[in-house]
């Protein structure tokens, strides 16, 4: 039977596949100003993470791209952060593009939590109408629950072994590992390029003439790297919770430090 999808040279050739809160705006919109890479329009298409969406034929999804002849020859590329938490998504990526290069930007863990949960209360104080799957399920409580109470809580259940929703994430999203495993069940570690938000904080030149090399395309200067979604949050993670998750996240770490054969500096 015919794939009813487009051919594969019509797919994105790379994805800036997350995480969440580590910066990938702002790389997402560094790359869209180099002359021969071309971003989707808007930036995360939830393509691969959404079962409506997968349903969908694959010339959909290319429009987002806007390519034209006088585009032909640009590296097309979307960022979806949630890509990397969500199982289903690096098999359907596979049988689409396999050849597909990947982006992951990881932040320390801890960080992480602490930042995606202070973007959930605002946006729940803030009575937002986001649609995804996390703030679908914080806005239908009466009060936003504490970050104490959030991570304790996601922390029992894991510990507990017992199968849980993916939803929400606020801890699971930052066991790099785990999810580097599976995307590894489909495609090989070349085909990847993991990098730390510090480096995007402290030597961006540094990170994008990776990012460059990495997708074989000339190096350009970036003169003024212009933050994206940087947000000032009214509170601040306490020593407790700190040492908490930092104890929780620890052997975890290392295990993927151990398997790439250095740290992350994120």
């Amino acid at each position: 039977m015919k794939n009813s999808f487009l051919s594969i040279s019509q797919c994105p050739n790379f994805i800036i596949i997350g995480v969440q809160k580590s910066g990938t705006s702002t790389v997402f919109n560094q790359l869209s100003l180099h002359s021969a890479l071309r971003g989707s329009t808007p930036k995360e298409l939830h393509f691969f993470d959404r079962e409506e969406m997968n349903k969908q034929n694959l010339k959909n999804y290319k429009d987002h791209f806007r390519q034209s002849i006088f585009t032909s020859r640009k590296l097309l590329f979307e960022a979806t952060p949630s890509y990397f938490y969500y199982p289903n998504v690096p098999k359907r990526i596979s049988g689409i593009s396999p050849s597909a290069k990947f982006i992951l930007l990881l932040r320390d863990p801890t960080e992480r939590a602490f930042s995606a949960w202070s973007m959930y209360q605002q946006l729940y104080k803030n009575s937002s109408k986001a649609s995804n799957a996390v703030q679908n399920y914080f806005n239908k409580m009466k009060e936003f629950p504490s970050f104490k109470e959030v991570i304790y809580n996601e922390i029992t259940a894991f510990r507990s072994g017992l199968k849980q929703d993916l939803e929400p994430s606020i801890v699971r999203r930052g066991l790099y590992k785990l999810q580097l495993d599976h995307w590894l069940q489909y495609f090989p570690l070349e085909q990847f390029l993991i990098l730390g938000f510090r480096d995007l904080q402290e030597n961006p030149q540094l990170l994008f003439d990776k990012i460059y090399r990495f997708l074989n395309v000339y190096s350009e200067k970036i003169s003024i790297l212009e933050i994206k979604n940087k947000t000032t949050y009214e509170s601040v993670i306490s020593l407790e919770e700190k040492d908490f998750l930092n104890q929780f996240y620890a052997p975890f770490n290392q295990e993927l430090f151990d398997f790439l054969g250095d740290e992350i500096n994120w």
